[in-house]
């Protein structure tokens, strides 16, 4: 369904292009013995560790927030309400 949308439908599977913002080393695929592109782990190890450390980051964030509001919640019902 998605192929006949987007008009690849009669492209043959040896010739799909590979997609131009990914960037590599060609080389050849032991397995359909055509031309890659590939990008060792090596390198993308770092990009990966990144984006981990991101998405870390932004959770203990989160969880820190989520406690903040949680304990004025819990100051302001002891309190009685606002008082402002």
């Amino acid at each position: 369904e998605k192929a006949l949308r987007w008009g690849t439908a009669e492209l043959p599977r040896q010739f799909e292009p590979s997609r131009p913002e990914f960037w590599g080393v060609q080389q050849v695929n032991p397995v359909t013995e055509r031309v890659d592109r590939y990008y060792p782990w090596s390198q993308r190890i770092w990009k990966v560790a990144f984006s981990y450390i991101v998405i870390s980051v932004s959770l203990l964030l989160l969880c820190m927030v989520l406690s903040i509001v949680m304990a004025l919640r819990h100051l302001f019902a002891r309190i009685g309400g606002r008082r402002w």
